[in-house]
């Protein structure tokens, strides 16, 4: 039969377990995120030309409808 100290000693080495087991799965996790954060800012490169692109593609059509607006105006004067 295990006395009140051995039983103390048995428990406080299960915890110890515990707190291995949770250090080593927040290690892997920790390397997850640091290959997550790696490909999210690979990907942001990535995207922003397509981003200057379609900025660029707004301005135009703004542009555009500026243009047919001004040209409206001054057909309505002409008649």
């Amino acid at each position: 039969m295990l006395n009140n100290n051995d039983k103390l000693i048995e428990h406080l080495q299960n915890i110890d377990s515990s707190l291995h087991a949770i250090d080593k799965t927040l290690i892997k996790q920790e390397e997850n995120l640091k290959e997550h954060m790696r490909r999210t800012e690979l990907l942001e490169a990535d995207l922003k030309p397509i981003k200057k692109h379609v900025s660029m593609i707004q301005g135009a059509g703004s542009l555009i409808v500026f243009i047919s607006i001004i040209g409206g105006i001054v057909k309505l004067f002409l008649r």
